[in-house]
Parts: structure tokens; sequence; C-alpha cells
């Protein structure tokens, strides 16, 4: 996937995101933090609910969250198959909604927020918060 505009700094904490979210969970995908995702509606309507990441932390304002990785391993868990398409990406956040405090700040508090939630679905994997989905396929 190219990535046009994409910092260093974004390009090292996306190894370290990848790096830690496949050591717990979906270990056969890329990148699961691309907001390109196409899901069939019956599955979505089956599988979205069964989200944690929203009952944990109510969502509120412009975030940036992990909860790609709890509906993805959910798809995975269930059975379904999940396939990446290679699309082109250009960085070109100009939201003035996100916030006055630096980048560099605001990129930190994103990252570590992730890590957590990203851990989270690990540990709801481990209490069997999912087992009910069907079984593990890792």
């Amino acid at each position: 996937m190219s990535r046009e505009g994409f910092s260093v700094l974004r390009q090292v904490g996306s190894l370290v995101f990848r790096a830690l979210r496949s050591a717990f969970l979906l270990r056969g995908i890329r990148d699961t933090q691309c907001g390109f995702k196409l899901f069939k509606r019956e599955l979505v309507s089956q599988l979205f609910p069964k989200l944690q990441v929203f009952r944990e932390e109510a969502p509120s304002g412009w975030k940036v969250t992990a909860y790609d990785v709890e509906l993805l391993y959910l798809f995975d868990r269930a059975g379904h198959a999940i396939k990446e398409v290679e699309v082109g990406w250009e960085n070109r956040d100009e939201s003035d909604t996100k916030g006055h405090s630096s980048e560099l700040a605001r990129y930190a508090r994103e990252s570590i927020s992730m890590a957590k939630q990203v851990l989270r679905v690990n540990v709801n994997r481990v209490r069997g918060l999912y087992d009910d989905i069907g079984p593990a396929s890792q």
C-alpha cells in the first residue's frame, strides 16, 4: 500500500502497532487500520453489536480507536474470510476538530489509547467474551 505524506513518526508507529497487534490477534492481516472496509450487511448486523470497545469506552467527539481490530477479530473468529486489497492513500489531514495540542502529543495519546484497546480485545478473548461467536481460529 502506498501512503503518500506518511511521516516517519507515523511509519515507525505503524510498525510498532502492527507488531503489538499481531503478537496477540490477526496475525495474517497486514493493515487493520485502513479506513477502507467493505462488509456484508447481514454480517455487520450480526457482529457489530458484539463489539466491546464501545461498551467499555463510550465514544464522544472525534477519536482515533482500534475498533477495527476488534471487528476484524470477530469476523475472523466467526470464520468469515478477510481479504486485503491494496489502495493508494494520501495523508491530507486538515481537520480543525482534533484539538489544538501538538501533533506529537496527540499522536502519543492516540497510540497509547489504541495499544490499550488491542490489549483489551485480547483480554476479552481470554475472558471468553467472544466465545458465543464461534471457534477461535488463532
